[in-house]
Protein backbone atom coordinates (compact mmCIF):
# COMPACT_ATOMS: atom_id res chain seq x y z
CA UNK A 1 0.00 0.00 0.00
CA UNK A 2 1.20 3.31 -1.07
CA UNK A 3 2.11 5.34 1.83
CA UNK A 4 1.26 9.40 1.51
CA UNK A 5 3.67 12.17 1.10
CA UNK A 6 4.71 14.37 3.93
CA UNK A 7 3.34 17.32 2.11
CA UNK A 8 0.09 15.82 1.68
CA UNK A 9 -0.33 14.94 5.45
CA UNK A 10 0.82 18.75 6.10
CA UNK A 11 -2.09 19.54 3.64
CA UNK A 12 -4.48 17.36 6.21
CA UNK A 13 -3.61 18.92 9.32
CA UNK A 14 -3.70 22.48 7.98
CA UNK A 15 -7.62 21.90 6.59
CA UNK A 16 -8.79 20.19 10.06
CA UNK A 17 -6.67 22.54 11.98
CA UNK A 18 -8.43 25.52 9.85
CA UNK A 19 -11.87 24.11 10.08
CA UNK A 20 -11.69 23.64 13.97
CA UNK A 21 -11.08 27.25 14.62
CA UNK A 22 -13.52 28.01 12.20
CA UNK A 23 -16.03 25.89 14.29
CA UNK A 24 -14.94 27.50 17.45
CA UNK A 25 -15.21 30.77 15.99
CA UNK A 26 -19.09 30.40 14.28
CA UNK A 27 -19.74 28.95 18.52
CA UNK A 28 -18.06 31.97 20.41
CA UNK A 29 -20.04 34.18 17.40
CA UNK A 30 -23.48 32.26 18.55
CA UNK A 31 -22.65 32.62 22.10
CA UNK A 32 -21.70 36.24 22.09
CA UNK A 33 -25.11 36.99 20.04
CA UNK A 34 -27.26 35.42 23.04
CA UNK A 35 -25.31 37.27 25.13
CA UNK A 36 -26.08 40.35 23.32
CA UNK A 37 -29.64 39.78 22.97
CA UNK A 38 -30.17 38.97 26.55
CA UNK A 39 -28.47 41.93 27.85
CA UNK A 40 -30.93 44.51 25.49
CA UNK A 41 -34.00 42.76 26.31
CA UNK A 42 -35.27 44.69 29.53
CA UNK A 43 -38.06 42.84 31.53
CA UNK A 44 -41.11 45.07 31.83
CA UNK A 45 -42.41 43.43 34.58
CA UNK A 46 -39.22 44.55 36.98
CA UNK A 47 -39.22 47.77 35.44
CA UNK A 48 -43.09 48.60 36.00
CA UNK A 49 -42.24 47.56 39.85
CA UNK A 50 -38.78 49.25 40.53
CA UNK A 51 -40.65 52.64 38.98
CA UNK A 52 -44.41 52.81 39.25
CA UNK A 53 -44.34 55.04 42.47
CA UNK A 54 -42.00 57.75 40.23
CA UNK A 55 -44.49 57.45 36.97
CA UNK A 56 -47.41 58.10 39.19
CA UNK A 57 -46.29 61.41 40.93
CA UNK A 58 -44.76 62.35 37.50
CA UNK A 59 -48.06 61.76 35.71
CA UNK A 60 -50.09 63.63 38.89
CA UNK A 61 -52.30 60.26 39.19
CA UNK A 62 -51.40 59.73 42.76
CA UNK A 63 -54.34 62.06 43.11
CA UNK A 64 -56.74 59.05 42.55
CA UNK A 65 -55.08 57.90 46.03
CA UNK A 66 -55.02 54.04 44.81
CA UNK A 67 -53.05 51.48 46.27
CA UNK A 68 -50.10 50.09 44.89
CA UNK A 69 -51.17 47.21 43.39
CA UNK A 70 -54.29 48.96 42.23
CA UNK A 71 -52.14 51.60 40.26
CA UNK A 72 -50.35 48.52 38.65
CA UNK A 73 -53.52 46.59 38.09
CA UNK A 74 -54.77 50.47 35.90
CA UNK A 75 -51.52 51.24 34.57
CA UNK A 76 -49.54 47.85 33.39
CA UNK A 77 -51.01 47.41 29.89
CA UNK A 78 -50.74 50.88 29.50
CA UNK A 79 -47.07 51.48 30.64
CA UNK A 80 -46.46 49.00 28.60
CA UNK A 81 -47.71 50.23 25.35
CA UNK A 82 -45.83 53.94 26.52
CA UNK A 83 -42.44 51.85 26.71
CA UNK A 84 -42.54 50.07 23.07
CA UNK A 85 -39.74 48.22 22.28
CA UNK A 86 -38.02 46.46 25.14
CA UNK A 87 -34.51 45.92 23.31
CA UNK A 88 -32.88 49.46 25.04
CA UNK A 89 -33.65 50.99 28.61
CA UNK A 90 -35.98 53.93 28.68
CA UNK A 91 -36.11 56.29 31.47
CA UNK A 92 -39.13 57.57 33.64
CA UNK A 93 -39.54 61.08 32.33
CA UNK A 94 -39.46 59.58 28.57
CA UNK A 95 -42.17 57.65 29.82
CA UNK A 96 -44.15 60.43 31.77
CA UNK A 97 -43.74 62.82 28.44
CA UNK A 98 -45.28 59.59 25.79
CA UNK A 99 -48.32 59.44 28.80
CA UNK A 100 -48.71 63.41 28.41
CA UNK A 101 -48.84 63.56 24.87
CA UNK A 102 -51.19 60.86 24.52
CA UNK A 103 -52.97 61.84 27.27
CA UNK A 104 -56.31 62.97 25.58
CA UNK A 105 -56.59 58.66 24.95
CA UNK A 106 -55.17 57.71 27.72
CA UNK A 107 -57.59 59.19 30.83
CA UNK A 108 -60.83 57.86 29.22
CA UNK A 109 -59.51 53.94 29.79
CA UNK A 110 -58.08 55.01 33.22
CA UNK A 111 -61.16 56.81 34.10
CA UNK A 112 -63.14 53.53 33.41
CA UNK A 113 -60.64 51.16 34.47
CA UNK A 114 -61.18 53.24 38.43
CA UNK A 115 -65.27 53.66 37.71
CA UNK A 116 -64.68 49.34 37.33
CA UNK A 117 -62.34 48.57 39.55
CA UNK A 118 -63.77 50.27 42.31
CA UNK A 119 -66.77 49.19 44.37
CA UNK A 120 -66.63 52.83 46.17
CA UNK A 121 -65.37 56.49 44.85
CA UNK A 122 -64.24 59.27 46.71
CA UNK A 123 -65.08 62.47 45.51
CA UNK A 124 -62.12 62.92 43.68
CA UNK A 125 -61.67 59.69 42.40
CA UNK A 126 -65.38 60.85 41.38
CA UNK A 127 -64.47 64.41 39.53
CA UNK A 128 -61.66 62.41 37.98
CA UNK A 129 -63.78 59.77 36.26
CA UNK A 130 -66.76 61.95 35.44
CA UNK A 131 -64.42 64.68 33.61
CA UNK A 132 -62.34 62.38 31.69
CA UNK A 133 -65.13 59.17 30.98
CA UNK A 134 -65.35 58.70 27.18
CA UNK A 135 -67.99 56.08 25.28
CA UNK A 136 -67.85 53.71 28.73
CA UNK A 137 -70.16 55.91 30.34
CA UNK A 138 -72.93 54.26 29.13
CA UNK A 139 -72.37 51.43 30.95
CA UNK A 140 -71.10 53.47 34.33
CA UNK A 141 -73.15 56.27 34.47
CA UNK A 142 -75.32 54.45 36.81
CA UNK A 143 -72.82 53.79 39.30
CA UNK A 144 -71.84 57.53 38.71
CA UNK A 145 -74.90 59.25 39.43
CA UNK A 146 -75.46 57.54 42.44
CA UNK A 147 -72.04 58.79 43.52
CA UNK A 148 -72.44 62.23 42.17
CA UNK A 149 -75.87 61.86 44.55
CA UNK A 150 -74.14 61.15 47.45
CA UNK A 151 -71.86 63.88 47.21
CA UNK A 152 -74.32 66.20 46.62
CA UNK A 153 -72.18 67.18 42.97
CA UNK A 154 -75.20 68.46 40.75
CA UNK A 155 -71.99 70.38 38.33
CA UNK A 156 -70.92 66.62 37.85
CA UNK A 157 -74.87 65.10 37.16
CA UNK A 158 -74.68 67.62 34.68
CA UNK A 159 -71.09 67.17 33.01
CA UNK A 160 -72.45 63.12 33.44
CA UNK A 161 -75.98 63.92 31.41
CA UNK A 162 -73.67 65.40 28.56
CA UNK A 163 -71.38 62.68 28.29
CA UNK A 164 -74.43 60.31 28.48
CA UNK A 165 -76.28 62.05 25.75
CA UNK A 166 -73.05 62.41 22.91
CA UNK A 167 -72.18 58.96 23.72
CA UNK A 168 -75.63 57.43 23.09
CA UNK A 169 -76.22 59.46 20.30
CA UNK A 170 -72.39 58.01 18.86
CA UNK A 171 -73.00 54.76 19.96
CA UNK A 172 -76.67 53.43 20.38
CA UNK A 173 -79.67 55.48 17.69
CA UNK A 174 -79.30 58.93 16.86
CA UNK A 175 -82.37 59.65 18.52
CA UNK A 176 -82.32 60.23 21.96
CA UNK A 177 -84.45 58.60 24.77
CA UNK A 178 -87.10 60.41 26.31
CA UNK A 179 -86.07 62.02 29.41
CA UNK A 180 -86.22 60.27 33.00
CA UNK A 181 -88.63 62.51 35.02
CA UNK A 182 -86.50 60.99 38.22
CA UNK A 183 -83.08 62.10 37.28
CA UNK A 184 -83.19 64.07 33.97
CA UNK A 185 -80.99 61.63 31.95
CA UNK A 186 -82.22 61.23 28.75
CA UNK A 187 -82.57 56.87 29.47
CA UNK A 188 -86.23 56.26 29.68
CA UNK A 189 -87.18 52.61 27.85
CA UNK A 190 -90.08 52.00 25.99
CA UNK A 191 -90.96 50.06 29.20
CA UNK A 192 -90.42 53.08 31.14
CA UNK A 193 -87.50 52.16 33.60
CA UNK A 194 -84.71 53.80 33.77
CA UNK A 195 -81.25 52.98 32.18
CA UNK A 196 -79.30 55.45 34.84
CA UNK A 197 -81.26 55.67 38.17
CA UNK A 198 -83.33 52.62 37.55
CA UNK A 199 -86.86 54.05 38.55
CA UNK A 200 -90.02 52.66 36.93
CA UNK A 201 -92.24 55.81 35.91
CA UNK A 202 -96.01 55.39 35.73
CA UNK A 203 -97.94 56.75 33.27
CA UNK A 204 -99.39 59.58 35.12
CA UNK A 205 -95.40 60.98 36.06
CA UNK A 206 -94.28 60.46 32.73
CA UNK A 207 -97.00 62.58 30.93
CA UNK A 208 -97.00 65.31 33.70
CA UNK A 209 -93.16 65.50 33.22
CA UNK A 210 -93.43 66.38 29.74
CA UNK A 211 -96.20 68.22 29.66
CA UNK A 212 -98.09 65.75 27.53
CA UNK A 213 -101.71 67.15 26.98
CA UNK A 214 -99.93 70.90 25.94
CA UNK A 215 -97.42 69.23 23.17
CA UNK A 216 -100.20 66.80 22.20
CA UNK A 217 -102.53 70.06 21.54
CA UNK A 218 -99.76 71.31 19.50
CA UNK A 219 -98.95 67.85 17.90
CA UNK A 220 -102.71 67.32 16.34
CA UNK A 221 -102.61 70.92 15.04
CA UNK A 222 -100.02 70.22 12.72
CA UNK A 223 -100.98 66.33 11.51
CA UNK A 224 -102.99 65.53 8.83
CA UNK A 225 -106.11 64.18 8.53
CA UNK A 226 -104.67 60.88 8.12
CA UNK A 227 -102.04 61.14 10.55
CA UNK A 228 -105.26 61.97 12.94
CA UNK A 229 -107.29 59.26 11.85
CA UNK A 230 -104.38 56.72 13.10
CA UNK A 231 -104.04 58.42 16.70
CA UNK A 232 -107.91 57.54 16.91
CA UNK A 233 -107.71 54.17 15.59
CA UNK A 234 -104.67 53.01 17.62
CA UNK A 235 -105.20 55.03 21.06
CA UNK A 236 -101.93 56.29 21.67
CA UNK A 237 -98.95 58.52 20.05
CA UNK A 238 -95.04 58.10 20.05
CA UNK A 239 -92.83 60.17 22.52
CA UNK A 240 -88.83 59.96 22.30
CA UNK A 241 -86.30 62.75 23.43
CA UNK A 242 -87.44 64.86 20.43
CA UNK A 243 -90.91 64.45 21.57
CA UNK A 244 -94.20 63.56 20.33
CA UNK A 245 -94.96 62.02 17.03
CA UNK A 246 -97.96 59.93 15.55
CA UNK A 247 -98.19 56.17 15.87
CA UNK A 248 -97.50 55.65 12.00
CA UNK A 249 -94.70 57.56 11.71
CA UNK A 250 -91.25 55.96 11.40
CA UNK A 251 -90.56 53.70 14.64
CA UNK A 252 -87.54 53.75 16.55
CA UNK A 253 -86.19 51.24 18.96
CA UNK A 254 -86.53 53.94 21.94
CA UNK A 255 -89.78 55.27 21.29
CA UNK A 256 -92.16 55.21 24.01
CA UNK A 257 -96.34 54.16 23.34
CA UNK A 258 -98.52 56.90 25.31
CA UNK A 259 -102.29 55.76 25.61
CA UNK A 260 -104.88 58.69 25.53
CA UNK A 261 -106.74 59.22 27.78
CA UNK A 262 -110.95 59.55 26.69
CA UNK A 263 -110.45 63.50 27.15
CA UNK A 264 -107.49 63.13 25.36
CA UNK A 265 -108.73 60.86 22.30
CA UNK A 266 -111.53 63.66 22.56
CA UNK A 267 -109.19 66.68 21.74
CA UNK A 268 -107.87 64.64 18.84
CA UNK A 269 -111.81 63.60 17.68
CA UNK A 270 -112.47 67.42 17.80
CA UNK A 271 -109.66 68.36 15.41
CA UNK A 272 -110.41 65.92 13.32
CA UNK A 273 -113.99 66.79 13.11
CA UNK A 274 -113.27 70.61 12.77
CA UNK A 275 -110.40 70.23 9.90
CA UNK A 276 -111.21 66.64 8.31
CA UNK A 277 -114.89 66.02 8.44
CA UNK A 278 -116.33 65.28 4.73
CA UNK A 279 -113.10 65.14 3.72
CA UNK A 280 -112.42 61.45 1.26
Amino acid sequence: MPRKSSSSKSRSRRRKKEESKSAAKEKTSRKTTRRTRKKREINLEAWIERHIDEFISSTGLDLLNLSREQYIDVLKDIIIQLYGSTSSYTKVDVLVRRFQRYSDRIYPVIAARIASLLDKLSEDQLEFVILNIGDEVLSLASKLYEHAKKYKRDDLISILKTKWSNAWIKRRTEILPAECPTCGFNALMPDLTCLVCNSVVSDKVFKESIRFTDNLRELISILSCDELREIMRRGYVLVNGLGLKPPNSERSPIDVEVYLTSKEMELVKNTYKDRCEGIM
